[in-house]
């Protein structure tokens, strides 16, 4: 049996177990949120909205929000989807297997008929490798095709450690202070009906996200 498998297993087996070392890690945060009132507008609508954070913020996304709406999270087709997957089901939020590079189309259907249903979708749009903090179009497409918001996300924690990994990654403390950002949703109809609509929509998307998060590192610090 090849290493690569015997680390594939090895993984599985101790997921459940990391699993719950998150859920206490995440339970002991001491976290303030900013932008309730958006979040409220979307538990209250009859369709679902896209929330969008950096990859190196996916963490706190397992539990942000609340249990009032129901997100379902794009993650990769690769091992490491996999794992993101099977920990995300642990904290009983859905997902849906898919990317840029493998099953985008597919998943990007499936994503609209959650919309659809009163449900909400959440991407990681510089995933699943990169460029960081570069935004992606695919929750652009999803916008404009189905004619939700895109909502962009960000957390931040005064003590954390941030990874030499390409995204970043922030993990924080246990017992730490922190926030949970919400912007204004960004509606496809703000946009010029041209063939520019699409990047015109994902640049001001990306702006929004970086200085979201840029906000909520300056917060914790302050």
């Amino acid at each position: 049996m090849k290493w690569k498998e015997i680390r594939h297993r090895l993984i599985l087996f101790v997921l459940p177990v990391l699993a719950w070392i998150l859920r206490i890690l995440l339970a002991t945060l001491r976290m303030r949120v900013v932008g309730q009132e958006y979040l409220d507008e979307v538990a209250s609508s009859d369709h679902g909205a896209i929330f969008v954070f950096w990859h190196s913020r996916i963490l706190y996304m397992l539990v942000a929000g609340g249990t009032k709406i129901r997100v379902h999270t794009l993650v990769s087709m690769n091992r490491d989807g996999e794992y993101i997957a099977r920990v995300a089901a642990s904290f009983g939020r859905p997902t849906v297997r898919g990317s840029s590079s493998r099953g985008g189309a597919v998943a990007l259907m499936n994503m609209a008929r959650i919309l659809e249903s009163g449900d909400s979708v959440a991407f990681t749009p510089d995933g699943p490798r990169g460029p960081r903090e570069v935004f992606q179009a695919g929750a652009v497409h999803l916008s404009l095709r189905t004619g939700r918001p895109i909502v962009p996300a960000a957390y931040s924690a005064r003590w954390k450690k941030r990874f030499a990994s390409w995204d970043g990654f922030v993990l924080p403390y246990p017992f730490s202070r922190g926030v949970f950002i919400v912007g204004a949703p960004l509606w496809p109809e703000d946009f010029p009906k041209e063939e520019q609509a699409c990047e015109l929509m994902r640049q001001a998307a990306e702006s929004a996200l970086r200085q979201l998060t840029v906000e909520a590192d300056r917060m914790v610090e302050s």
